[in-house]
């Protein structure tokens, strides 16, 4: 997946996000896609010790998008609020919601 207009390539081979605690993860990549959140939301289920809290019957996940927001390239930016916005709709009917930092 290649910007046209920066020429930003995201490898999806590559780890694009980093677990920084709690229920908080930075994605250290000027471009989003869906693989990304996969694997965030696949790594926040699997962490250890994670007691369910009943008051909130769903699940909380930050997302720090660093990158995306340094990066001056309009086109990656639109890209990537068009793959949150997707993403946000596929996780909401699993109770799963994330929070996008400014």
């Amino acid at each position: 997946m290649k910007c046209p207009e920066c020429g930003y390539e995201l490898k999806l081979s590559e780890k694009h996000w980093s677990y920084i605690g709690e229920n908080c993860y930075l994605i250290d990549s000027q471009l989003h896609h869906e693989t990304i959140f996969k694997e965030i939301v696949e790594h926040y289920l699997a962490l250890p010790n994670k007691e369910p809290d009943w008051d909130f019957p769903y699940i909380w996940i930050i997302i720090d998008e660093c990158m995306s927001q340094i990066c001056g390239c309009s086109t990656c930016m639109i890209q990537s609020r068009r793959v949150n916005s997707r993403v946000e709709k596929i996780y909401c009917e699993e109770n799963i919601y994330f929070s996008f930092t400014f």
